[in-house]
């Protein structure tokens, strides 16, 4: 199952983003990782609004045991991990609650994406796959 919402690249849709990984995880009934899914989101869409600077789309895919959270920017640079100090924790949140993330480009630019174990969906947190594209 995937759902998917176009974002501006504006400070405001990252509240909205929130909303909706929330609404997300309740339609899925997957309410016990809406908040580490949250913290994900908004890392991710915080990153693009900042960085890339350009159209996102926000995509959740459910492949029990994982919630796949992705984000698709016209910026083809890659994330890159700041240390606290530097920046904020950004993507330290996110290595936090992911069983994997990671990034790849895309014909247009990039998606950053991170699969979030779901524990009441049966097997044991192992690394997942990446998301499929």
């Amino acid at each position: 199952m995937l759902l998917r919402e176009i974002l501006a690249p504006i400070a405001t849709e990252i509240e909205v983003a929130r909303d909706y990984v929330r609404e997300v995880c309740r339609r899925y009934g997957i309410g016990t990782v809406s908040d580490a899914a949250a913290t994900v989101t908004t890392e991710f869409v915080t990153n693009a609004v900042m960085h890339a600077r350009t159209l996102m789309e926000l995509s959740f895919t459910l492949e029990p045991p994982y919630l796949y959270v992705a984000v698709r920017d016209a910026d083809p640079r890659p994330p890159v991990p700041v240390c606290a100090e530097d920046r904020g924790f950004g993507l330290l949140l996110v290595e936090g609650f992911a069983s994997r993330w990671g990034s790849y480009p895309a014909p247009d630019g990039k998606i950053v994406w991170a699969a979030l174990w779901l524990p009441h969906r049966g097997g044991p947190p192992v690394a997942p796959p990446a998301p499929p594209a």
